[in-house]
């Protein structure tokens, strides 16, 4: 059975709560401003994914491009549209999408 996705204010935290159910530690969310509990889930509901971005130079000269957002030995900066181009173009090329499609 499905089970409908919860729906939450644009703004909440998230805390451990007090005490145990189950055997599980409960997390309550709460609005983000007023403060008030709009769910409660035993640990065992939950999954939690962290995700970390680093960015990492060779040398200053990269690291200074990148700061100041100019392309590295004059080449172009990747935007959107380059970016999904690309994709693109590498999915033809591994035939996983027709050379047709828009």
């Amino acid at each position: 059975d499905r089970v409908p996705a919860p729906s939450f204010p644009n703004r909440c935290s998230l805390e451990l709560a007090d005490g145990w159910e189950d055997g599980n530690a409960i997390w309550v969310v709460r609005d983000g401003v007023t403060g008030q509990e709009v769910a409660r889930h035993p640990e065992s509901d939950i999954r939690i994914s962290i995700s970390c971005k680093f960015h990492v130079f060779a040398e200053q000269a990269e690291f200074d491009a990148y700061r100041d957002g100019t392309p590295v030995d004059g080449g172009e900066r990747l935007d959107g549209h380059r970016l999904v181009a690309a994709l693109g173009q590498e999915m033809i090329r591994r035939g996983r999408l027709r050379p047709d499609c828009d």
